[in-house]
């Protein structure tokens, strides 16, 4: 497999995850914001930026860990196309 294909299976993961921190920290907060008594609508704003943010900066820490992880995920499937492809 190409290092084409390796690069965007990675990159394609990482905005994965990203998207899913994002998404998981925004409920969280919003939760915690209706918990304190207030209106989440009204700082819609203000969470979606601090969501955006601690995503970007937990990702990151998360991406070393799946480098490894999707590095060997790639090979795996690069060998059993390989082995298809042989015997057919």
């Amino acid at each position: 497999m190409s290092k084409k294909k390796k690069r965007l299976a990675a990159k394609s993961a990482k905005k994965q995850i990203r998207k899913e921190l994002d998404i998981k920290i925004l409920q969280e907060l919003e939760q915690a914001i209706t918990t304190l008594g207030h209106d989440p609508k009204e700082v819609k704003k203000e969470l979606k930026r601090a969501s955006d943010k601690l995503s970007k900066k937990l990702a990151k820490k998360v991406n070393k860990n799946l480098s490894n992880i999707i590095t060997t995920e790639v090979a795996a499937e690069d060998k059993a196309e390989t082995v298809a492809e042989s015997k057919a």
